[in-house]
């Protein structure tokens, strides 16, 4: 081997060994640098950045790095708010994981981003500022030079995170523990954006669990997105101090449980849907009014929602079923009706006028709609016409419901009061236009209980009497008084009826039965017909009184005209008509006292048999009597 083979060799060992040497050098370089200085200094750039940005001192206990993996932990990082050591933010573990394929890309690649125990403390201070409100002053994110970095974060995790809101104002005090998050991926990348994001989220929101799992796209032309919603528990009334009006009444109880999926699409230049369908449970609903007293209760509220378009304003319900609610419906002395403090000033009132026109423009279908074993409650206080009674089991069916176009909803209403009183309605109506067409069924109403309603139109005393009516009946406004309001076929029974004088134990009037058919009311033209009028063995007292009065003379008072300028203002209503196609009495007697002359007399009539075709208060017309009788019980007529 030559001289020059050897130095050729040795240079090129030597340069072999100062590449080791630089590599070995570099490669501890690297590691002192990425273990323990980068740390410290990146550790004071971030606090003293950071705590200049924003206003409040940053305080960071330690930060790892891991150069060979790209691996930066943050322990205890703590903002605090600017009136003291209180923190704002803390966490106690940030843990982010980059790809190395950042820098080639030129995009931020995090291969897993962890938050443990991270803590946020949000005031609403007085002045209906945030503590929180200074640092978005001046802060423009949004400048015409600003460009969108690429970005693609894996594996977020959040984990036993906790929030805490204290609203000063409302006097409210909110917390949010147990907060973990799952994000498997989002970016923004391209050859990321068809892969779907699986967020997951639990919390306990005062006391409530509320959870959250779903899927998106959020990058995607689509930004297809579907996430699954559930809460259990939440605290109605807790929320209500946020409600913009004051109202005389209050909600005392009230548990909402939810479980609902809600899906989200936006597709080029076509309208963005929102779709939701699921179920809410409602419980222990309990308002009340300023006194305390009970307004309503709704033990059990279920709604199921079928798949709605919030954007098309479209609203579609399977079911709405309310078990054993309770109505407490009470009349004051002065008139007022307790129900209406729900909505009990100018500004709430305009405020629902506006949400109704609102509401106009939604499209609500509800397939059926259900109450079963309500209870209402009605007490009237009003002086002189005291009343109470309680309709139960009350049940209501809607089917088909729908406020648009003219489809028919078909409804079905039964109850009874607390002495058996039976009432049942059942038909169809349509919202729009408004018409409403049925058949009613009373049965078993016990006349003398309802005296407080019209005894000033009744000067006598019901002692009894039972009354049961079967009809139908149709209803729609109209225009310009072109409108239907009319009650037909309607078959009235009124047995045991007794009318007593008023203060006296002396009978006006015994009738056990009484009987009409297929008569008609129609509001609209003021007519009333009655088909048949049917009565049997009837028992009739007539006294003229000594100042020459007849005692069934006043037996029914009517309303005068109102009085203008001492003179009664005569009506410019069409008058009433009233026609009986039929009657027929049988079997009655009619007694006759006259006080009014110096001998009294006493006549008797009896057998009496009265039949009568086409009377009416029409003008001219022209119907037939006949009647028949035994007078005192020796000559007939």
């Amino acid at each position: 081997m030559g001289i020059a083979e050897k130095a050729r060799r040795l240079k090129g060992s030597c340069l072999s060994k100062k590449l080791l040497i630089s590599f070995v050098c570099a490669v501890i370089f690297y590691s002192l640098a990425g273990f323990f200085v980068l740390p410290p200094v990146l550790k004071r750039v971030i606090e003293k950045k950071a705590s200049g940005d924003l206003n409040r001192t940053v305080i960071i206990k330690k930060i790892q790095f891991n150069p060979y993996i790209l691996s930066f932990t943050i322990h205890d990082l703590m903002v605090q708010n600017p009136e003291g050591s209180e923190p704002f933010i803390f966490s106690g573990k940030i843990n982010i994981d980059f790809e190395a394929a950042s820098l080639p890309k030129l995009a931020v690649i995090v291969k897993t981003l962890a938050v443990e125990r991270p803590y946020i403390k949000i005031v609403r201070k007085k002045d209906l500022s945030y503590n929180f409100s200074d640092i978005l002053k001046g802060k423009d994110n949004n400048s015409p030079g600003s460009r969108h970095f690429l970005f693609s974060l894996n594996n977020i995790r959040i984990s036993e995170g906790a929030f805490e809101f204290v609203d000063i104002p409302r006097n409210m005090h909110h917390h949010i523990d147990k907060l973990n998050l799952a994000v498997p991926f989002i970016s923004n990348m391209a050859h990321h954006i068809e892969n779907y994001v699986q967020p997951s989220l639990s919390a306990v929101i005062n006391g409530t669990p509320v959870s959250f799992s779903g899927k998106t796209k959020p990058f995607g032309k689509s930004l297809e997105t579907s996430l699954d919603l559930k809460i259990e528990n939440l605290d109605i009334p807790f929320y209500l101090n946020y409600l913009p009006n004051k109202r005389d009444f209050g909600l005392r109880s009230g548990l909402m449980t939810a479980d609902a999926a809600f899906f989200f699409l936006q597709n080029p230049d076509e309208k963005p849907i929102i779709g939701v369908n699921g179920s809410i449970d409602l419980h222990d609903i309990k308002i009340v009014d300023f006194k305390e007293n009970a307004l309503l209760w709704l033990p059990d509220i279920n709604i199921a929602v079928k798949s709605s378009d919030i954007f098309r304003k479209s609203i579609h319900m399977a079911k709405i079923s309310c078990t054993s609610p309770q109505v407490s419906i009470q009349k004051d002395q002065n008139g007022e009706i307790n129900l209406l403090s729900l909505i009990n000033n100018k500004q709430e009132k305009d405020a629902a006028t506006k949400t109704n026109k609102k509401a106009a423009d939604v499209s609500l279908d509800v397939d059926e709609i259900e109450i079963t074993d309500g209870i209402v409650l009605w007490k009237d206080l009003t002086p002189g016409a005291y009343f109470q009674t309680t309709l139960y089991p009350l049940s209501v069916n809607v089917k088909d419901f729908s406020n648009t176009g003219n489809r028919k909803s078909l409804y079905s209403i039964t109850t009874q009061t607390e002495i058996s009183e039976s009432v049942e309605l059942n038909g169809h109506f349509v919202l729009s236009p408004l018409s409403i067409e049925g058949k009613a069924g009373i049965r078993g109403f016990m006349l003398p209980k309802y005296a407080p309603y019209y005894k000033d139109i009744l000067s006598a005393q019901l002692k009894s009497g039972e009354a049961s009516l079967l009809g139908g009946y149709i209803y729609s406004p109209g225009k310009e008084g072109n409108g239907n309001a009319i009650f037909s076929g309607i078959n009235l029974n009124i047995d045991s009826l007794v009318l007593m004088e008023k203060d006296k134990r002396d009978e006006l009037m015994n009738i056990p039965y009484l009987e009409v058919k297929d008569a008609s009311v129609n509001l609209f033209d003021r007519e009333i017909v009655v088909g048949d009028l049917i009565t049997r063995k009837g028992d009739v007292s007539v006294k003229r009184m000594e100042n020459k009065m007849v005692n069934l003379q006043e037996i029914v008072h009517f309303r005068a005209l109102p009085e203008k300028g001492g003179q009664k203002t005569p009506s410019k209503e069409k008058p009433w008509t009233v026609s009986l196609k039929r009657i027929a009495a049988g079997q009655y007697t009619i007694g006759f006292e006259d006080l009014a002359v110096k001998e009294p007399v006493f006549l008797k009539i009896d057998q009496l048999e009265l039949s009568a075709d086409g009377i009416s208060t029409r003008k001219d017309s022209k119907g037939t009597i006949s009647i028949l009788f035994r007078f005192n019980k020796k000559g007939t007529a």
